[in-house]
């Protein structure tokens, strides 16, 4: 018996399904930016509350006027 060796065409055939888990380029890009900018305005939100905590809510989380101003300063792209 002789053996066969497959050797996958350079191009895809037509109709041959794909994938189901691979995104398109495009709608993988989108996602990723999307996820990006609401990982901004997450920041950004979260940078504005700090700013206006009181001194008990500060003291509670053991946090003092300079951690909240190095933090809030921030750009929100920044970690």
């Amino acid at each position: 018996m002789q053996a066969r060796i497959h050797t996958p065409s350079p191009l895809p055939a037509v109709g041959r399904s794909h994938d189901a888990t691979a995104q398109p380029p495009v709608r993988s890009t989108l996602l990723g930016m999307l996820t990006i900018l609401a990982t901004w305005q997450q920041r950004w939100n979260q940078r504005r509350i700090l700013e206006s905590l009181d001194d008990r809510a500060m003291h509670d989380l053991a946090l003092s006027r300079a951690d909240i101003h190095r933090e809030s300063s921030k750009p929100f792209w920044m970690r």
